[in-house]
């Protein structure tokens, strides 16, 4: 929901209010309003998308801008060693327009509208294939757990961004190439002399836009790389449960149709339908799933002999309600004690099961097995440790292991439950039937969900998927460019020291040799801009540690795959244009000359 704040209200006020408001609701209704639920305020300028997701949204839409202007760098850093090159071909005719009275100003114009045309007709036909990609895009569905719908459609402020930076990119790009253009030697250049100093600095500066295009590709190599390791590496991480094929289907019971005593007899009876289900090996419930993305339960408890972090009062301990047959259904083992069975009621004395987590750090070396622990939450009961079950993960897949607590939902009554269904056979038609028969049976139930239980794990991978994912295509566009702009260079020195390659092999140097004399003077480039990219890419590295699982920010097996590809990849780039020098007539060159 939102709301506007009434004029002198502040926001602490509203937060006071919600706390008040939340505290009743447990009070009235506890069967739906557990302990550590609570209605939170926040500002709506520090709300992106969702304050649900908002940290992950932001971060992803910081790493694709980040790809972005890396990308549009190196295009632009093409683009002007490009310039350069043709700036350095016109410099007679530059000359000779200044020997008739043509002002630098003018010419710096005409430049600047020749790249400015070129960056208006590259922003126009970037254009329609934007929109396809935005189609294509649009066809795919995320596995998130809510429904999640993006406007896509044209937008004008959209575009007039988008010419605004093709505008701004030829200006910066333009500019440079202009102003090395407009100052010709004249007088050697008319005469068709040598203008070896500036000419040199021209190319000088061309080498420097394709060094810095390498260095900014190994950027972007080795962040694909990383993220593409990572992404690997959380895919083989044990979630602790869910190791056979199982169907989720999750529901709400509306609290005001049916209450606790009810509602459970309703849940009973529908497992025992399940049950039955041919195909249908174990089934169990629970009232929030492991690795839900929009949820999570905590409990403020303390046990004797444990004092709480420093400053606070109390443990914050994330906790859920199950059915008896839950820990079957879900795989997830008992070590030590006892599991949930019909002695666990609402007359019994309040039990729990907790995590191996939970026991060694709360009874480390000891059994933890009839052990109190106290809830303090008005209201609530202290629970006796009645087991211990292995430690699965709760939040997310990298967590390290956390503790928690189980409780009986024969005690613990809660209006959200999820079914597990293990089956021998296809999981996502087990699912689609257990929706089906939930509908038949009980139409006032709110379903929120029906998947497979891989399905619900893999969202936990959706961000590492996506990374791993745009990272990779941008690294390699940006490859892409880059041995383009090597190959330009490399053309152009061809080009230039045509009649060197003449005398050289009227002297008796071999193709070979003068093609490696080529292809050294490319390599060279690719050496000096991926030395300076590995070192900025550590940097880099280092700053996305937080994003990566299972793989060191500096892993040597990224950057060696990365110094690899670089080196293969450029080789071919640069040896193509060097191969054609071997192929001149030193006659005709020489007679050229």
């Amino acid at each position: 929901p939102v709301g506007r704040l009434s004029p002198g209200a502040t926001l602490t006020q509203v937060r006071v209010a919600l706390a008040r408001i939340s505290s009743d609701l447990r009070e009235r209704l506890p069967e739906v309003w557990q302990a550590g639920d609570s209605l939170q305020a926040v500002p709506t300028g520090e709300v992106a998308f969702n304050p649900g997701v908002d940290r992950a949204v932001v971060s992803a839409n910081m790493l694709a801008l980040g790809l972005v202007g890396l990308v549009l760098l190196i295009a632009c850093a093409n683009l002007a060693s490009f310039l350069l090159a043709r700036a350095l071909g016109r410099r007679r005719e530059v000359a000779l327009r200044i020997a008739l009275g043509a002002t630098r100003g003018r010419l710096l114009r005409q430049l600047l509208t020749e790249t400015l045309f070129l960056a208006v007709l590259g922003g126009l036909a970037g254009l329609p294939l934007a929109l396809w990609i935005l189609d294509l895009g649009m066809s795919f569905t995320l596995p998130l757990p809510f429904p999640l719908w993006l406007d896509f459609s044209f937008d004008w402020r959209v575009l007039g961004f988008t010419l605004v930076t093709a505008l701004s990119a030829g200006v910066l790009v333009g500019l440079i190439p202009a102003l090395q253009a407009t100052r010709p030697e004249i007088a050697p250049t008319l005469q068709n002399e040598s203008t070896g100093s500036r000419s040199s600095s021209v190319l000088t500066l061309s080498r420097v836009l394709v060094a810095g295009q390498m260095a900014v590709c190994v950027i972007l190599l080795v962040a694909s790389g990383l993220f593409i390791r990572s992404f690997d590496a959380s895919r083989l991480l044990d979630p602790g449960f869910g190791r056979e094929p199982t169907a989720l289907l999750s529901f709400m019971i509306p609290s005001g149709d049916y209450g606790p005593d009810e509602a459970r007899a309703h849940m009973g009876s529908f497992l025992e339908e399940v049950r039955a289900i041919p195909g249908v090996l174990r089934a169990g419930a629970i009232s929030n799933i492991h690795l839900n993305t929009v949820n999570s339960m905590l409990l403020d408890v303390n046990v004797d002999g444990v004092p709480p972090p420093q400053g606070r009062s109390v443990h914050e301990v994330d906790f859920t309600s199950v059915g008896e047959e839950f820990f079957a259904a879900a795989g997830i083992p008992l070590l030590a004690g006892r599991n949930f069975d019909e002695r666990d009621h609402l007359e019994s004395v309040p039990v729990a099961i907790v995590n191996e987590a939970m026991a060694e750090r709360f009874w480390p070396g000891e059994s933890p097995l009839g052990r109190t622990i106290r809830v303090e939450v008005p209201g609530f009961p202290d629970v006796t440790v009645v087991g211990v079950v292995a430690t699965a993960k709760i939040r997310t897949l990298g967590e390290s292991p956390r503790p928690f607590i189980y409780l009986p939902y024969n005690q613990e009554y809660n209006a959200w439950v999820t079914i597990l269904a293990v089956t021998r056979g296809d999981p996502a038609g087990l699912a689609r039937e257990l929706y089906r028969r939930l509908r038949e049976r009980h139409r006032d139930f709110i379903v929120t969900g029906s998947r497979t239980l891989e399905e619900h794990i893999g969202v936990m991978l959706v961000l590492r998927r996506l990374s791993a994912a745009l990272s990779s295509v941008f690294a390699l566009v940006a490859m892409g460019l880059a041995v383009m702009g090597l190959y330009g260079v490399v053309s152009h020195a061809v080009a230039r020291r045509g009649r060197e390659v003449g005398i050289r092999m009227s002297l008796g140097a071999s193709p070979g040799s003068v093609v490696a004399l080529q292809l050294r003077d490319g390599m060279r480039l690719v050496g000096v801009g991926g030395v300076l990219g590995l070192m900025a890419a550590a940097g880099v590295a280092r700053g996305l540690a937080g994003f990566l699982y299972g793989v060191s920010a500096l892993d040597p097996v990224t950057f060696g795959a990365v110094i690899l590809l670089l080196a293969t990849v450029a080789s071919v780039g640069a040896y193509v244009p060097a191969r054609r020098s071997c192929r001149v007539n030193p006659v005709d060159v020489l007679k050229r000359g």
